[in-house]
Protein backbone atom coordinates (compact mmCIF):
# COMPACT_ATOMS: atom_id res chain seq x y z
CA UNK A 1 0.00 0.00 0.00
CA UNK A 2 0.90 3.50 -1.01
CA UNK A 3 -0.84 5.63 0.35
CA UNK A 4 -3.67 6.04 3.35
CA UNK A 5 -6.79 8.35 2.56
CA UNK A 6 -8.89 9.22 5.63
CA UNK A 7 -13.00 10.91 5.21
CA UNK A 8 -14.00 13.45 7.26
CA UNK A 9 -17.75 13.99 6.69
CA UNK A 10 -18.67 16.81 8.50
CA UNK A 11 -18.98 20.58 7.76
CA UNK A 12 -20.12 23.84 9.55
CA UNK A 13 -22.44 24.86 6.50
CA UNK A 14 -22.84 22.74 3.59
CA UNK A 15 -21.91 24.56 0.40
CA UNK A 16 -24.10 25.22 -2.65
CA UNK A 17 -22.06 23.34 -5.22
CA UNK A 18 -20.92 20.33 -3.36
CA UNK A 19 -21.85 16.65 -3.46
CA UNK A 20 -19.02 14.99 -1.69
CA UNK A 21 -20.13 12.73 1.72
CA UNK A 22 -21.03 15.30 4.36
CA UNK A 23 -23.49 16.54 7.07
CA UNK A 24 -23.75 19.00 9.67
CA UNK A 25 -23.70 16.72 12.90
CA UNK A 26 -24.02 17.66 16.47
CA UNK A 27 -20.23 16.82 18.67
CA UNK A 28 -21.97 13.56 19.65
CA UNK A 29 -22.15 12.15 16.24
CA UNK A 30 -18.79 13.59 15.45
CA UNK A 31 -17.15 11.89 18.51
CA UNK A 32 -18.83 8.65 17.70
CA UNK A 33 -18.03 9.10 13.88
CA UNK A 34 -14.53 10.12 14.70
CA UNK A 35 -14.16 6.54 17.69
CA UNK A 36 -15.66 4.28 14.58
CA UNK A 37 -12.88 6.06 12.08
CA UNK A 38 -10.47 4.95 14.56
CA UNK A 39 -11.42 1.56 14.98
CA UNK A 40 -11.20 1.07 11.49
CA UNK A 41 -7.39 2.41 11.40
CA UNK A 42 -6.67 -0.19 13.83
CA UNK A 43 -8.01 -3.14 12.46
CA UNK A 44 -6.48 -1.99 9.13
CA UNK A 45 -2.95 -1.57 10.45
CA UNK A 46 -1.24 -4.01 8.43
CA UNK A 47 -1.88 -2.79 5.46
CA UNK A 48 -0.95 1.12 6.67
CA UNK A 49 1.83 0.07 8.31
CA UNK A 50 4.11 1.65 5.92
CA UNK A 51 2.74 3.98 3.88
CA UNK A 52 4.16 6.91 1.90
CA UNK A 53 1.17 9.81 2.17
CA UNK A 54 -1.66 10.01 4.04
CA UNK A 55 -4.45 12.19 3.27
CA UNK A 56 -7.47 13.46 5.53
CA UNK A 57 -9.88 15.09 3.61
CA UNK A 58 -13.73 15.43 3.81
CA UNK A 59 -15.82 17.26 4.08
CA UNK A 60 -14.07 20.09 6.62
CA UNK A 61 -11.32 17.66 9.07
CA UNK A 62 -11.12 21.08 10.24
CA UNK A 63 -14.22 21.10 11.62
CA UNK A 64 -13.49 18.45 14.33
CA UNK A 65 -12.70 19.57 17.78
CA UNK A 66 -9.10 19.76 18.93
CA UNK A 67 -9.89 16.48 20.49
CA UNK A 68 -11.48 14.61 18.28
CA UNK A 69 -8.44 16.06 16.14
CA UNK A 70 -6.14 14.66 18.60
CA UNK A 71 -7.93 11.20 19.17
CA UNK A 72 -7.41 10.77 15.61
CA UNK A 73 -4.12 12.03 15.05
CA UNK A 74 -2.64 9.34 17.94
CA UNK A 75 -4.57 6.78 16.09
CA UNK A 76 -2.58 7.09 12.79
CA UNK A 77 1.07 7.71 14.84
CA UNK A 78 0.29 4.54 16.72
CA UNK A 79 -0.12 2.67 13.36
CA UNK A 80 1.63 4.06 10.60
CA UNK A 81 5.33 4.57 10.68
CA UNK A 82 5.36 8.23 9.66
CA UNK A 83 9.18 8.62 9.35
CA UNK A 84 8.77 7.06 5.99
CA UNK A 85 5.85 9.07 5.31
CA UNK A 86 6.95 11.79 2.47
CA UNK A 87 3.53 13.96 2.87
CA UNK A 88 0.96 14.36 5.19
CA UNK A 89 -1.69 16.53 4.19
CA UNK A 90 -5.08 17.56 5.61
CA UNK A 91 -7.95 19.49 4.44
CA UNK A 92 -8.76 23.25 6.10
CA UNK A 93 -11.03 25.48 5.84
CA UNK A 94 -9.47 29.13 6.37
CA UNK A 95 -11.81 30.31 9.16
CA UNK A 96 -10.42 27.27 10.72
CA UNK A 97 -6.94 28.15 11.21
CA UNK A 98 -5.84 29.01 14.12
CA UNK A 99 -1.97 28.91 16.32
CA UNK A 100 -3.26 26.27 18.03
CA UNK A 101 -4.22 24.29 15.15
CA UNK A 102 -1.12 24.68 13.38
CA UNK A 103 0.83 23.10 16.38
CA UNK A 104 -1.21 20.63 17.15
CA UNK A 105 -1.03 19.87 12.75
CA UNK A 106 2.42 20.07 13.29
CA UNK A 107 3.10 18.12 16.56
CA UNK A 108 1.59 14.98 15.02
CA UNK A 109 3.74 15.38 11.80
CA UNK A 110 1.09 16.47 9.18
CA UNK A 111 3.09 19.07 6.93
CA UNK A 112 0.88 20.03 4.37
CA UNK A 113 -2.60 22.02 4.37
CA UNK A 114 -5.12 21.96 1.46
CA UNK A 115 -7.09 25.48 2.09
CA UNK A 116 -10.59 25.84 0.95
CA UNK A 117 -10.32 28.93 -0.87
CA UNK A 118 -12.42 29.08 -3.99
CA UNK A 119 -12.72 33.02 -4.37
CA UNK A 120 -11.58 35.34 -2.91
CA UNK A 121 -14.04 37.42 -4.08
CA UNK A 122 -16.65 38.02 -0.83
CA UNK A 123 -19.87 37.91 -2.97
CA UNK A 124 -19.10 34.97 -4.91
CA UNK A 125 -18.19 33.28 -1.09
CA UNK A 126 -21.65 34.48 0.13
CA UNK A 127 -23.21 32.65 -3.05
CA UNK A 128 -21.55 29.68 -2.55
CA UNK A 129 -22.67 29.46 1.00
CA UNK A 130 -18.89 29.65 2.64
CA UNK A 131 -18.26 30.77 6.00
CA UNK A 132 -15.25 32.34 5.39
CA UNK A 133 -13.86 35.85 3.39
CA UNK A 134 -10.98 37.55 1.45
CA UNK A 135 -9.39 39.12 4.61
CA UNK A 136 -9.69 35.30 6.77
CA UNK A 137 -7.67 33.75 3.86
CA UNK A 138 -4.97 36.41 3.66
CA UNK A 139 -5.10 35.83 8.11
CA UNK A 140 -4.88 32.28 7.89
CA UNK A 141 -2.14 31.85 5.27
CA UNK A 142 -0.22 34.15 7.46
CA UNK A 143 -0.80 31.86 10.80
CA UNK A 144 0.51 28.75 9.05
CA UNK A 145 3.60 30.33 7.91
CA UNK A 146 3.80 31.52 11.16
CA UNK A 147 3.42 27.96 12.65
CA UNK A 148 6.32 26.85 9.75
CA UNK A 149 3.58 24.83 7.98
CA UNK A 150 4.57 26.26 4.34
CA UNK A 151 3.84 23.32 2.40
CA UNK A 152 0.00 25.42 1.27
CA UNK A 153 -1.92 24.28 -1.46
CA UNK A 154 -5.44 26.18 -2.45
CA UNK A 155 -8.24 25.49 -4.16
CA UNK A 156 -10.15 27.90 -6.32
CA UNK A 157 -13.14 27.06 -8.27
CA UNK A 158 -13.60 29.49 -11.90
CA UNK A 159 -16.90 29.34 -14.16
CA UNK A 160 -19.56 29.64 -10.83
CA UNK A 161 -22.52 31.65 -11.91
CA UNK A 162 -21.48 35.54 -11.24
CA UNK A 163 -17.87 35.04 -12.56
CA UNK A 164 -16.38 37.05 -14.74
CA UNK A 165 -12.97 36.29 -16.53
CA UNK A 166 -11.71 39.48 -14.88
CA UNK A 167 -12.45 38.08 -11.22
CA UNK A 168 -11.39 34.81 -11.94
CA UNK A 169 -7.60 35.82 -13.18
CA UNK A 170 -8.33 38.44 -9.78
CA UNK A 171 -8.52 35.22 -7.61
CA UNK A 172 -5.36 34.04 -9.51
CA UNK A 173 -3.35 36.60 -9.07
CA UNK A 174 -4.22 36.93 -5.05
CA UNK A 175 -2.93 33.24 -4.59
CA UNK A 176 -0.05 34.22 -6.60
CA UNK A 177 0.56 36.80 -4.40
CA UNK A 178 0.72 34.66 -1.62
CA UNK A 179 3.26 32.87 -3.22
CA UNK A 180 1.65 29.24 -2.29
CA UNK A 181 3.65 26.68 -4.28
CA UNK A 182 0.78 24.96 -4.88
CA UNK A 183 -3.03 25.79 -6.80
CA UNK A 184 -5.62 24.03 -7.79
CA UNK A 185 -7.98 25.58 -10.49
CA UNK A 186 -11.15 23.31 -10.83
CA UNK A 187 -14.23 24.25 -13.81
CA UNK A 188 -17.38 24.05 -11.70
CA UNK A 189 -19.03 20.96 -12.46
CA UNK A 190 -22.92 21.12 -11.94
CA UNK A 191 -23.81 18.37 -9.82
CA UNK A 192 -27.41 16.82 -9.30
CA UNK A 193 -29.23 17.41 -5.86
CA UNK A 194 -27.00 20.19 -5.08
CA UNK A 195 -28.35 23.31 -3.90
CA UNK A 196 -26.93 25.36 -6.96
CA UNK A 197 -28.05 22.75 -9.59
CA UNK A 198 -31.88 23.35 -7.76
CA UNK A 199 -30.81 27.31 -8.92
CA UNK A 200 -30.23 26.64 -12.37
CA UNK A 201 -33.42 24.32 -12.62
CA UNK A 202 -35.67 27.40 -11.15
CA UNK A 203 -33.72 29.79 -13.21
CA UNK A 204 -32.56 31.60 -10.52
CA UNK A 205 -29.09 30.86 -11.38
CA UNK A 206 -26.96 30.87 -15.00
CA UNK A 207 -24.59 28.60 -15.71
CA UNK A 208 -21.25 29.76 -17.92
CA UNK A 209 -20.92 29.13 -21.47
CA UNK A 210 -18.60 26.75 -22.71
CA UNK A 211 -16.92 29.42 -24.70
CA UNK A 212 -15.90 31.94 -21.73
CA UNK A 213 -15.59 28.84 -19.42
CA UNK A 214 -12.70 27.87 -21.66
CA UNK A 215 -11.15 31.07 -22.38
CA UNK A 216 -11.31 31.13 -18.23
CA UNK A 217 -9.29 27.67 -17.67
CA UNK A 218 -7.03 28.82 -20.73
CA UNK A 219 -6.20 32.29 -19.27
CA UNK A 220 -5.73 30.19 -15.94
CA UNK A 221 -3.39 28.20 -17.38
CA UNK A 222 -0.87 31.13 -19.38
CA UNK A 223 -1.37 33.06 -16.15
CA UNK A 224 0.21 30.47 -13.72
CA UNK A 225 2.83 29.37 -16.34
CA UNK A 226 4.14 32.88 -16.98
CA UNK A 227 4.06 33.07 -12.85
CA UNK A 228 6.64 30.07 -12.41
CA UNK A 229 3.66 26.94 -11.48
CA UNK A 230 4.13 24.28 -13.89
CA UNK A 231 1.12 22.78 -14.97
CA UNK A 232 1.20 18.88 -14.15
CA UNK A 233 -2.46 17.97 -13.87
CA UNK A 234 -5.73 19.02 -15.74
CA UNK A 235 -6.87 21.28 -12.47
CA UNK A 236 -3.60 21.38 -11.41
CA UNK A 237 -0.70 23.27 -10.84
CA UNK A 238 2.83 23.22 -8.81
CA UNK A 239 6.15 25.34 -8.05
CA UNK A 240 9.01 22.74 -8.42
CA UNK A 241 8.72 19.71 -6.01
CA UNK A 242 5.46 20.71 -4.68
CA UNK A 243 3.16 18.35 -6.85
CA UNK A 244 0.51 16.70 -4.73
CA UNK A 245 2.67 13.25 -3.89
CA UNK A 246 -0.64 11.74 -2.69
CA UNK A 247 -2.92 12.50 -5.71
CA UNK A 248 -0.21 11.33 -7.80
CA UNK A 249 -0.99 7.62 -6.54
CA UNK A 250 -4.70 8.29 -8.30
CA UNK A 251 -3.24 9.51 -11.34
CA UNK A 252 -0.46 6.85 -11.88
CA UNK A 253 -2.51 3.91 -11.33
CA UNK A 254 -0.67 2.62 -7.56
CA UNK A 255 -2.85 1.26 -4.79
CA UNK A 256 -4.20 3.33 -2.26
CA UNK A 257 -6.47 2.36 1.17
CA UNK A 258 -9.45 4.80 1.97
CA UNK A 259 -11.04 4.72 5.42
CA UNK A 260 -14.13 6.17 6.31
CA UNK A 261 -17.28 7.17 5.10
CA UNK A 262 -18.17 7.27 1.00
CA UNK A 263 -13.95 6.36 1.22
CA UNK A 264 -12.85 4.29 -2.12
CA UNK A 265 -9.63 2.03 -1.79
CA UNK A 266 -7.46 0.79 -4.86
CA UNK A 267 -6.04 -2.16 -4.01
CA UNK A 268 -4.69 -4.68 -6.79
CA UNK A 269 -6.56 -2.63 -9.47
CA UNK A 270 -9.65 -3.51 -7.55
CA UNK A 271 -12.29 -0.65 -6.80
CA UNK A 272 -13.53 -0.84 -2.93
CA UNK A 273 -15.97 1.55 -1.74
CA UNK A 274 -17.67 2.46 1.68
CA UNK A 275 -21.38 3.17 2.09
CA UNK A 276 -21.88 6.80 2.25
CA UNK A 277 -24.65 6.54 4.89
CA UNK A 278 -23.14 7.62 8.36
CA UNK A 279 -25.13 6.07 10.63
CA UNK A 280 -24.11 2.60 8.83
CA UNK A 281 -20.69 3.35 9.12
CA UNK A 282 -20.62 4.19 12.68
CA UNK A 283 -23.13 0.98 13.88
CA UNK A 284 -20.54 -1.26 11.74
CA UNK A 285 -17.83 -1.36 13.65
CA UNK A 286 -19.55 -4.00 15.77
CA UNK A 287 -18.88 -6.52 12.61
CA UNK A 288 -15.36 -5.28 11.34
CA UNK A 289 -16.94 -3.31 8.61
CA UNK A 290 -17.91 -5.93 6.54
CA UNK A 291 -21.13 -4.84 5.99
CA UNK A 292 -20.21 -1.15 4.67
CA UNK A 293 -17.70 -1.93 2.05
CA UNK A 294 -18.65 -3.08 -1.63
CA UNK A 295 -16.45 -3.89 -4.77
CA UNK A 296 -17.09 -1.35 -7.46
CA UNK A 297 -18.26 -2.40 -10.73
CA UNK A 298 -15.69 0.20 -12.15
CA UNK A 299 -13.44 -1.18 -14.81
CA UNK A 300 -9.92 -0.63 -13.69
CA UNK A 301 -8.43 -0.30 -17.12
CA UNK A 302 -10.99 2.54 -18.09
CA UNK A 303 -10.08 3.94 -14.71
CA UNK A 304 -6.32 3.78 -15.26
CA UNK A 305 -6.30 5.31 -18.58
CA UNK A 306 -8.56 8.38 -18.13
CA UNK A 307 -6.62 9.41 -14.35
CA UNK A 308 -3.10 8.89 -16.49
CA UNK A 309 -4.80 11.43 -18.91
CA UNK A 310 -5.43 14.05 -16.80
CA UNK A 311 -1.45 14.34 -15.92
CA UNK A 312 0.23 17.01 -18.56
CA UNK A 313 2.99 14.80 -18.88
CA UNK A 314 0.64 12.15 -20.76
CA UNK A 315 -0.37 8.47 -19.88
CA UNK A 316 2.51 6.16 -20.32
CA UNK A 317 1.41 3.32 -22.68
CA UNK A 318 4.27 0.61 -22.40
CA UNK A 319 3.33 0.54 -18.30
CA UNK A 320 -0.55 0.05 -19.37
CA UNK A 321 -0.10 -2.72 -21.81
CA UNK A 322 2.04 -4.35 -19.49
CA UNK A 323 0.28 -4.07 -16.34
CA UNK A 324 -3.32 -5.24 -17.92
CA UNK A 325 -1.70 -7.05 -20.83
CA UNK A 326 -3.30 -5.36 -23.81
CA UNK A 327 -2.24 -3.58 -27.05
CA UNK A 328 -4.03 -0.20 -26.23
CA UNK A 329 -4.64 1.13 -29.65
CA UNK A 330 -6.30 -2.49 -30.36
CA UNK A 331 -8.30 -2.35 -27.40
CA UNK A 332 -9.51 1.28 -27.84
CA UNK A 333 -8.97 2.01 -32.01
CA UNK A 334 -11.14 5.42 -31.31
CA UNK A 335 -8.00 6.73 -30.09
CA UNK A 336 -7.15 7.02 -33.80
CA UNK A 337 -9.81 9.18 -34.31
CA UNK A 338 -9.25 11.76 -32.12
CA UNK A 339 -5.62 12.10 -32.66
CA UNK A 340 -6.46 12.66 -35.79
CA UNK A 341 -8.75 15.87 -34.23
CA UNK A 342 -5.68 17.09 -32.67
CA UNK A 343 -7.23 16.64 -29.51
CA UNK A 344 -4.37 13.57 -28.01
CA UNK A 345 -0.97 13.22 -29.36
CA UNK A 346 1.24 10.30 -29.10
CA UNK A 347 5.20 10.86 -28.31
CA UNK A 348 8.09 8.93 -27.29
CA UNK A 349 5.51 6.16 -25.80
CA UNK A 350 3.22 8.69 -24.19
CA UNK A 351 -0.03 9.31 -24.78
CA UNK A 352 -1.33 13.44 -24.10
CA UNK A 353 -4.40 15.74 -24.32
CA UNK A 354 -3.02 18.55 -26.36
CA UNK A 355 -4.08 22.09 -24.84
CA UNK A 356 -7.44 21.81 -26.92
CA UNK A 357 -7.93 18.06 -25.50
CA UNK A 358 -7.41 19.64 -22.19
CA UNK A 359 -10.51 22.00 -23.31
CA UNK A 360 -12.63 19.22 -24.14
CA UNK A 361 -10.92 16.09 -22.33
CA UNK A 362 -14.75 14.45 -21.82
CA UNK A 363 -14.98 13.52 -25.77
CA UNK A 364 -11.55 12.16 -25.11
CA UNK A 365 -12.41 10.13 -21.89
CA UNK A 366 -15.81 8.97 -23.65
CA UNK A 367 -13.48 6.59 -25.51
CA UNK A 368 -12.54 4.62 -22.19
CA UNK A 369 -16.33 4.56 -21.15
CA UNK A 370 -17.93 2.74 -24.54
CA UNK A 371 -14.63 1.03 -25.18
Amino acid sequence: MTGLYLHIPFCKAICTYCDFVKTRAKPEKQHSYIQALIEEIEQNKTYIASIDTIYIGGGTPSSLSYSDLSKLFTSIQKTTDLSRVSEYTIECNPDDITPQLVQLMRDYGINRVSLGVESFDNHILKKMNRTHQKETIFKAIDILRKGDLNNISIDLIFAYPGQTLTSVLEDINYAVTLDVPHISSYSLILEEKTVLAYKVAQKQERIIDEETEALMYTKVIETLKTKGYRHYEISNFAKHGYASKHNLLYWTDQSYIGLGVGAHSYINHKRLMHTPNITSYINSQHNNFASVILEDVSNPLQDACMMGLRLIDGLYVPRIEATYNIQLFDQFPELHTVIKQGLLIYDDDYLKLTPKGQLFGNQVFAIFVEG
